[in-house]
């Protein structure tokens, strides 16, 4: 149970876990967000359940001096996520257990784990590093220099309010907010924000 202290927002923390749990369940090639994973029963939904009521009820244990409660319940999340793939799979019989690269669609050659799974791509520490988020937001975001010019105006200039942004990038506060929602959109769609229910 949380005692004392500050009491996290949990719609917050849902939200951020949100957007996470489908970028770890796209990693390992399960794309559709309202999926269920065949012979477990468990959706995007049951998973971020466990580990918040894990938290909730003292199973999972935050101790500030250790990192941020965001990256201590990601980390969680992948690990049951990954977990669970990992028991499903070895429930199924295998005649071949070949682990060498397999052809993707585009014909490259995508490495497979240890454990026969694809590779899960960046690491957690990697995905929760605040300067290696900012960067693949502006690698993302590339082609579009406006774009990145505003991300930038929150990264590295701290500025948050609606005029003090305008001034900075030189526009009307009018094509601030196109920018905004543009910049959100994409965001969305490059998978670093959660669409809003």
């Amino acid at each position: 149970m949380i005692v004392g202290g500050n009491i996290p927002d949990f719609r917050a923390l849902a939200d951020q876990l949100a957007a996470y749990a489908v970028q770890i369940f796209a990693e390992y090639g399960l794309r559709d967000p309202d999926l269920v994973v065949s012979g477990t029963g468990r959706s995007i939904e049951d998973f971020l359940a466990q580990v918040l009521g894990d938290y909730a009820t003292g199973k999972i244990k935050h101790n500030s001096s250790k990192g941020e409660l965001i990256s201590l319940l990601g980390k969680a999340l992948k690990r049951d996520v990954h977990d669970t793939l990992v028991r499903k799979r070895s429930h199924l019989r295998e005649e071949n257990r070949d682990v060498t690269p397999a052809p993707s669609d585009d014909g490259t050659r995508t490495e497979k784990a240890i454990d026969g799974l694809p590779n899960p791509g960046p690491s957690v520490d990697t995905l929760f590093d605040e300067q290696e988020y900012k960067d693949r937001v502006r690698a993302a975001l590339s082609a579009e220099p406006a774009l990145v010019d505003l991300a930038d105006t929150v990264f590295e200039l701290n500025i948050e309010k609606r005029q003090e942004q305008a001034d900075v990038l030189g526009i009307s506060p009018e094509e601030l907010d196109n920018r905004k929602k543009k910049l959100r959109r994409r965001l969305i769609e490059y998978g670093f924000a959660a669409q809003k229910q």
